[in-house]
């Protein structure tokens, strides 16, 4: 799997301060499998589809916006991903919400991003692009560490991630 910044210097895509539109166009130029679109938190749409992904803002529209988070749905996979490791908003969760015979679903709760850098948008962008390319959603979370917290990797973590490995993996039998 590529690395994160492999992944940005190859596909021209610059570590600073992305807009929406930045967003837009870096999902049309790498061809993003199901991208649905960005959303501020409370334009998230009203249903879900089969198979999408997307990027969301975690503040309103009646703000200047603060934080991109993602989400990837194929199926009944679903996969949220927030940089920060901060829980699934709830307006997410009812957006995303486990149907009576779906799996759960996989949040990752790991910190990647360091604080008071600005690569959210641009982090979301390469866990999207690699769910669409087939690759696990652990093996991306493991890269992402690798590359930015190689320090946190063993022990306890990879536990952790082998925990995640398993949800997901039972995840994929429903």
């Amino acid at each position: 799997m590529i690395t994160f910044n492999k992944f940005c210097t190859d596909n021209n895509i610059k570590l600073e301060t992305t807009s929406n539109f930045d967003l837009i166009n870096y999902a049309k130029q790498l061809k993003i499998k199901y991208f649905r679109g960005y959303f501020m938190n409370d334009e998230i749409p009203k249903r879900i589809r089969t198979n999408e992904c997307g990027i969301v803002n975690l503040q309103n529209s009646d703000q200047n916006g603060s934080h991109w988070v993602s989400y990837y749905k194929n199926g009944k996979e679903k996969y949220y991903f927030d940089s920060y490791g901060l829980d699934c908003t709830n307006e997410m969760l009812k957006y995303l919400k486990p149907t009576k015979n779906s799996p759960p679903l996989i949040i990752s709760t790991y910190q990647i991003q360091k604080l008071g850098t600005v690569i959210c948008g641009q982090i979301c962008i390469y866990v999207l692009y690699m769910l669409g390319k087939n690759n696990k959603f652990i093996n991306i979370l493991l890269s992402l560490m690798n590359e930015f917290h190689p320090e946190h990797l063993g022990g306890d973590l990879n536990e952790d991630f082998h925990t995640i490995e398993d949800i997901a993996t039972i995840a994929e039998l429903f």
